[in-house]
């Protein structure tokens, strides 16, 4: 256990914040997340993942009240630890932080035996992963168009007033894609050998990336 007095008088620097003293969010978030029964700890984790991803979604704020509700914990509360964990898990996964160098840093947080410590820190890899792929999306979406899903549709084309007794089928596919803070779909219509040298192109990526593993 750590001194809590020592805590109080020198700054914690954190290696998420790449030695910088862990600011007031931090700790004061970290300090409301001791509180938390283990219950609450493992509800809000749950909670926490689609505020992280997600968090401009207009369902947070519900699923924050309906947490706080259900757990006894004051709003305010509750917005700390969220603020807190986005800090550190964000900073962490940004710099690829290993579990071990973000364990130092939740224990330097800790002044009750680590125990609160050792449950965010294995919970990290899950959540750096997911992190980690936002960061990459958003890094790509800055700079151009990122497909993010596509929709497809098998349609048959019989006539049109270009032709009579068509008789094609065509692959209807729409491509959804964000740039910048903006999201957008586009569809495109294949024929079966556009459709063909697609799945080439799939094929062929698929084995180049079996390779580098």
């Amino acid at each position: 256990m750590q001194d809590s007095s020592h805590l109080a008088h020198e700054p914690i620097k954190l290696n998420c914040l790449k030695g910088q003293p862990a600011p007031a969010i931090v700790t004061a978030g970290w300090k409301q997340l001791t509180r938390f029964s283990e219950l609450a700890r493992k509800a809000f984790w749950t909670l926490l993942a689609p505020v992280l991803l997600m968090p401009d979604h207009a369902a947070n704020q519900n699923l924050i009240a309906i947490f706080c509700k259900e757990h006894e914990i004051a709003p305010d509360a509750a917005l700390a630890v969220v603020g807190c964990c986005e800090v550190l898990l964000k900073q962490a996964s940004a710099l690829d932080l290993t579990v071990g160098a973000f364990r130092q840093d939740l224990l330097s947080l800790s002044d009750d035996g680590g125990d609160l410590a050792e449950f965010v820190s294995s919970r990290y890899p899950e959540a750096k992963k997911e992190l980690r792929q936002k960061i990459l999306m958003e890094a790509l979406a800055a700079h151009g168009k990122v497909m993010t899903d596509l929709e497809w549709r098998l349609d048959k084309v019989q006539h049109s007033s270009k032709g009579n007794h068509l008789n094609t089928d065509i692959v209807l596919l729409t491509l959804h894609y964000r740039e910048g803070q903006n999201q957008g779909a586009i569809t495109l219509q294949l024929t079966h050998k556009a459709a063909q040298n697609l799945r080439n192109f799939c094929d062929r990526f698929d084995d180049r990336d079996k390779q580098t593993r």
